[in-house]
């Protein structure tokens, strides 16, 4: 039997059972033999009727429990995540789904994972089809299952690498203008994100303010000088 008290709280995480009480997704899927245990049997063998022989056979099999798994989860920080996400995607008048994460940096450790739109546990029968046929795929778990372009975090890699080929010292400063005019002839000036969104620029900057700053153009150069 599972009882989930919490009702949506990591519910993509913790995942569901079917009606034979199988693991379908999530911990429950990936963990299912280990958390299922095994149901006890008696087993009895009589005769049909009078004129069959007598005999008569029992034998036992013992059940057996199932297994605890314990995740990394941080139950207060989870329900602190979905109450900012739920308030982000309000505010942002999010569309097309949403996820958030928590990491312990040093560990790895997974302290968070919340998927939006979401279901509840306690409720998952009664709102399976509805679930099950939104477009917006409330089972799927977008922190894990989802492909995304890598954005801004594909910065680390490119400073890294003008770093290690030695394109650039730490103290090397590159002049952000704003919008990055080496391939206008083209039809390509990509724009760095604060010109865009305010009209100005991070002016001269060092990799380690260029990745503090997100500075987008200073990464553009990088990507061309290590061409």
């Amino acid at each position: 039997q599972r009882f989930y008290p919490c009702g949506t709280l990591a519910a993509q995480v913790i995942g569901f059972t079917n009606a034979s009480n199988d693991g379908c997704e999530g911990v429950e899927a990936a963990y299912d033999a280990f958390l299922s245990g095994q149901a006890g049997r008696v087993i009895t063998t009589k005769g049909n009727n009078e004129m069959d022989m007598p005999f008569s056979y029992e034998s036992y099999l013992a059940s057996r429990q199932g297994n605890s798994v314990i995740l990394t989860l941080d139950v207060t920080v989870q329900a602190c995540l979905e109450k900012q996400m739920e308030a982000a995607i309000s505010r942002y008048d999010v569309q097309n789904g949403a996820f958030g994460l928590v990491m312990n940096a040093k560990t790895g450790e997974i302290l968070a994972m919340a998927s939006w739109p979401t279901y509840s546990l306690k409720d998952f029968s009664e709102q399976f089809s509805a679930n099950n046929s939104d477009p917006l795929r409330p089972f799927f778990n977008r922190a894990i299952m989802a492909t995304y372009s890598p954005g801004s975090t594909f910065k680390m890699c490119t400073s890294l690498a003008a770093l290690e080929e030695g394109i650039i010292e730490p103290d090397t400063k590159i002049y952000d203008e704003g919008v990055y005019k080496r391939y206008a002839d083209v039809g390509y000036s990509p724009r760095c994100w604060i010109y865009r969104q305010y009209g100005r620029n991070h002016g001269n900057i060092n990799v380690s303010q260029a990745l503090k700053y997100s500075c987008n153009y200073f990464f553009y150069e990088m990507g061309y000088l290590l061409q």
